[in-house]
């Protein structure tokens, strides 16, 4: 069934609200329903409900979107469990459970009741329709019935604006503060939101709650709640709902103060509006505005926003923007600090298309964090360069990533490798220190001819990413320049000097990675087939260096090792650093 907004159609739309146990023909349970106004499909956003026939096979019908849609209010009176919508004829009184509804026209009994469903009123209401002079007609569908409700739109009753004061009374009960912490259960930021369920669902900016492990919501009369499932989050929309938890173990049922969604349709410029929130901390503070632009989109972007002159601070993002019937049309998000009175707000027709009942996206605060704080796992990875027993692997850094795993096996292995940290335990940790490919990894102890897989991943806040796409790669043989070159065992990228040059080893050194090696009895055409060695592994001079250390100094564009070589402190020694 397609679903969306649709603008305001008065009285008629009502009298669909109200259609009910059709006699005309038989609907099957669990089948959907359209229904239609004069010809045109009336869209019902799922947080809404949705049309369902009940066990009398009578179709049941989300009361309030499509009775305020209209301009009519619904006074609700929770202790008698009676929906009350004021009409120029009299008042229409539904009672749950009961099958009597009272109409201008005088009583009405049903062979079915008025209920309550997901915390929304349902009701069935042909009677009220035709009695007020509307036709109304059942088809069977392949897929979903349809209702066809005619008749002529009649004028819907006048709701009188509230003042600020009023507005104030009515929606502060509902609004509420949100104070947010890590791990360690310190505080580390707050905001607003607000309840609009009686049951205790709650909605904020996603923001507010963006990186929390844990969250407390203070009422205005001091009541004390905890933030339980995260019933729906879009980051990219702003927008957390959520069920809170009563504190109070005592406290079998929530029975909390909640506000009621406006239309989009009512909606208008200039139209006044309210903010209430904590800014600063300070809780439940009212501020007053106008509409300046009801569909502010900016440029290079899709998100729409409410764009109103009703000041916000830090701490009113997630509480409620409000029409001058107390009915929420936005959700407080931002502000332009460098200008005057430029706030926006996430418009109430996403928050109204949520379907918060779909458990599959029922997560925990911790959930969602530990999911945000997932950061992409590398990509284009790569061999740069190649020796005689293995080969420099290199990927595209990750923006976020603290640092990477890597992961190999040889083709037809069903493990995956790593080389364990010895002060971390777990997989190595390879860090980007930045520059051009200083994070590439040398793998050796490879056989030419013979083909390996290699994964990596990115980890950010101890987090580790998906696995990267497999790479797959075949160790070639070297070229005969490059066959046969001898490695320091310790600095095992560097070329052995000694047994390149033909020159006797003295002793060696090392410290924090850095490696010393001493010779004597070196020649000069050995020093000259050492740099030949080096230049065929792809390093290149480094001149600026070279004249700051009076040395031959050469470093890898890809892996950025450097190998440098030159006269000793003492007469007849020849020494290289390798870092």
């Amino acid at each position: 069934m397609k679903r969306g907004w649709f603008k305001r159609l008065g009285a008629l739309v009502m009298m669909a609200a109200l259609a009910a146990a059709l006699t005309n023909g038989a609907g099957a349970a669990g089948k959907s329903v359209d229904i239609y106004i004069n010809g045109a499909l009336l869209n019902i956003p799922p947080s809404f409900g949705e049309p369902f026939y009940d066990s009398n096979n009578r179709i049941q019908i989300p009361m309030r979107y499509i009775i305020e849609s209209c301009g009519y209010d619904v006074v609700w009176n929770s202790a008698q469990q009676t929906a009350t919508i004021p009409t120029k004829e009299g008042d229409v009184v539904i009672t749950l459970g009961n099958s009597a509804i009272t109409t201008p026209k005088g009583n009405v009994t049903m062979d079915t009741n008025a209920m309550a469903k997901d915390n929304r009123t349902y009701i069935p209401l042909r009677f009220a329709l035709e009695s007020l002079g509307f036709k109304v007609e059942w088809s069977a569908g392949a897929i979903a019935d349809k209702v066809s409700i005619t008749g002529e739109i009649g004028a819907s009753s006048k709701r009188v604006p509230m003042t600020a004061a009023e507005v104030s009374k009515l929606a502060s009960p509902a609004v509420f503060y949100i104070e947010v912490s890590g791990l360690d259960q310190v505080p580390f930021a707050g905001g607003s939101g607000f309840f609009i369920d009686p049951s205790g669902v709650g909605v904020t900016n996603y923001h507010v709650i963006e990186d929390a492990y844990n969250a407390k919501i203070t009422m205005v009369d001091g009541s004390v709640y905890e933030m339980g499932m995260i019933l729906y989050y879009n980051k990219e929309r702003d927008i957390a709902v959520f069920d809170a938890l009563p504190t109070d173990s005592g406290i079998k049922k929530m029975n909390v103060p909640y506000l009621n969604l406006a239309t989009p349709s009512s909606i208008h410029n200039g139209d006044t509006v309210y903010a209430i929130g904590s800014p600063l901390g300070l809780q439940n503070s009212i501020t007053d505005g106008l509409v300046s632009n009801s569909n502010r989109v900016f440029e290079g972007g899709s998100q729409s926003y409410i764009q109103t002159s009703a000041p916000i601070s830090h701490g009113n993002s997630g509480g409620p923007l409000l029409n001058q019937f107390g009915e929420v049309i936005g959700i407080n998000t931002a502000s332009i600090a460098d200008g005057q009175n430029l706030n926006f707000a996430v418009p109430v027709s996403d928050l109204a298309q949520v379907d918060y009942n779909d458990k599959t996206n029922w997560m925990f605060l911790f959930e969602v964090a530990d999911l945000e704080k997932t950061i992409s796992p590398p990509t284009n990875i790569r061999v740069v360069s190649e020796d005689a027993s293995g080969v420099y692997v290199q990927w595209d850094p990750v923006e976020g990533a603290d640092y990477y795993y890597f992961y190999y096996q040889e083709n037809g292995e069903d493990t995956f490798w790593y080389d364990e940290d010895e002060t971390y335990g777990g997989p190595m940790r390879m860090y980007y220190y930045g520059g051009t490919g200083s994070h590439s990894v040398s793998y050796t102890g490879l056989l030419a001819g013979h083909t390996y897989n290699i994964v990596v991943t990115s980890v950010k806040d101890g987090v580790e990413s998906a696995d990267s796409q497999v790479f797959t790669f075949t160790k070639k043989q070297t070229s005969s320049g490059n066959s046969g070159i001898v490695y320091y065992k310790d600095a095992w990228w560097c070329p052995d000097f000694g047994a390149i040059s033909g020159s006797t080893y003295v002793f060696s050194a090392s410290n924090d990675g850095f490696y010393g090696y001493w010779y004597k009895n070196y020649t000069a055409d050995g020093i000259t087939k050492y740099g030949e060695t080096l230049r065929s592994l792809g390093y290149e001079v480094d001149y600026d260096m070279m004249l700051a250390m009076d040395m031959a100094v050469y470093r890898h564009p890809i892996t950025m090792r450097v190998i440098m070589f030159g006269f000793g402190d003492t007469a007849g020694e020849y020494v290289l650093y390798t870092q």
